[in-house]
């Protein structure tokens, strides 16, 4: 009989996140005259506590987004910032270093600019840290 041991590292069985396409979401939040957000910001922060097992969750960072959203451009700031805590966690527990701090949040402070140059990161960040957990492509 061979005495081979069974391998040590368990196949992560974690739910991934779902890589998103970044034009086809801008142009989902153009159409949908900024709707698609509340949408990409409940599952973004439901994929990041789903895989994790901590965090804000999806529902918990809707209802931030939402009254965010209604106080104004410096209380969303705060939701970028909030996302990216989140995205540096699942980086930092992973063993690697998150491609921004939270406070690249803080571009959502610039109008017009400051989403774009905010989304186009953050959106990348998630897609390349799902791939790497074996994720398709978007």
């Amino acid at each position: 009989m061979s005495d081979v041991a069974a391998p040590t590292d368990p196949v992560d069985s974690r739910p991934l996140g779902e890589t998103r396409s970044i034009g086809l979401s801008i142009l989902w939040t153009v159409l949908t005259l900024g709707i698609y957000t509340f949408f990409w910001t409940y599952r973004t922060y439901d994929e990041q506590e789903r895989y994790r097992g901590e965090g804000l969750g999806g529902a918990l960072g809707l209802v931030i987004y939402i009254v965010c959203a209604f106080i104004g451009l410096v209380a969303i700031a705060i939701t970028g910032v909030l996302i990216w805590r989140e995205i540096e966690g699942l980086y930092t527990d992973d063993g690697r270093g998150s491609p921004h701090s939270p406070l690249w949040g803080l571009w959502l402070l610039l109008p017009i600019v400051g989403p774009f140059v905010w989304f186009i990161p953050t959106q990348r960040a998630l897609n390349e840290f799902w791939q790497s957990k074996s994720a398709p492509a978007p």
